[in-house]
């Protein structure tokens, strides 16, 4: 079973981005959410087939997948597997750009 869960930079600042956002609305909410990301994570890595396989002009997005963070079904989990694990790529809110966000990265 793959162990193993490798956080791009990129997904590293959508989490802190998020938490600050939601820590100026509802302190509780934003330390929720950070719980429910380490919940999703361990999720797509028991079950990394789970997600929504997303179709992307960029070739170099094939094989990407998509799941809603637990209890925060607005944003969303951009990550790839792999034989060791899975790779998250980006965590997005739904009302934002998302393929040209995810064009623009590669």
């Amino acid at each position: 079973m793959p162990d193993r869960i490798r956080i791009q930079p990129s997904a590293d600042a959508d989490i802190d981005d998020h938490f600050s956002y939601l820590l100026s609305e509802s302190p509780g909410a934003a330390f929720r959410f950070l719980g429910a990301i380490e919940e999703t994570f361990e999720l797509l890595l028991s079950q990394p087939q789970i997600g929504y396989r997303r179709n992307c002009k960029n070739p170099q997005l094939g094989g990407i997948r998509s799941f809603p963070v637990k209890g925060f079904g607005k944003w969303l989990v951009f990550y790839r597997s792999s034989g060791l694990g899975i790779e998250v790529l980006r965590i997005l809110h739904g009302a934002q750009d998302i393929e040209r966000i995810l064009d623009r990265d590669r």
